[in-house]
C-alpha cells in the first residue's frame, strides 16, 4: 500500500532545473522523473540563461545562490527574451527580502530548501497543466 508515486504525467515537457549542488541537483531529477517530464541540469545562471535560450523549456527551477550570476541575476536575463516560462525560485535562506527580490525579478513561485518532493509536484503541477 505504498503511497502513489505522481499522478502528474509532464511527458512531452521539459524542466530545466538550476542547482550548483550535483547532490541536490540529483534529488530534484529524481523528484520530477517519475510524472515523465524531460530534464535539463544547469549547475550556473550563466548556463541556466543559455540553456533557457536555445531549448524549449517549460518550467525552470532556479536556484538562488549561484557561482557567477545568482539566481535573481539569472532570472531577470531569461525575462528579457521568455517573458512566459513559469520560474520557480529555490533556495535554502528564504528571506521576505528574497521572495520579494525573486518575485519583483519575474519568478512565478518560491520553494524552500529542504524541498518536499509533494510541495514540488503540487507548485510545479499549478502552472504546468
Amino acid at each position: 500500500m505504498g503511497e502513489q508515486v505522481s499522478s502528474d504525467n509532464w511527458s512531452g515537457k521539459t524542466v530545466l532545473i538550476v542547482e550548483d549542488d550535483r547532490f541536490n541537483a540529483l534529488i530534484l531529477e529524481n523528484f520530477v522523473k517519475p510524472t515523465g517530464i524531460g530534464v535539463l541540469v544547469a549547475a550556473t545562471g550563466e548556463l541556466s540563461v543559455e540553456m533557457a535560450r536555445n531549448n524549449k523549456v517549460d518550467i525552470i527551477l532556479m536556484d538562488i545562490k549561484l557561482p557567477g550570476i545568482s539566481g535573481i541575476e539569472a532570472t531577470h536575463q531569461i525575462r528579457e527574451f521568455n517573458t512566459t516560462v513559469p520560474i520557480i525560485a529555490q533556495t535554502a535562506y528564504a528571506t521576505d527580502t528574497d521572495k520579494e527580490s525573486a518575485i519583483a525579478e519575474g519568478c512565478n513561485g518560491f520553494i524552500t530548501k529542504p524541498i518536499n518532493r509533494k510541495e514540488l509536484l503540487r507548485l510545479m503541477g499549478e502552472f504546468l497543466k
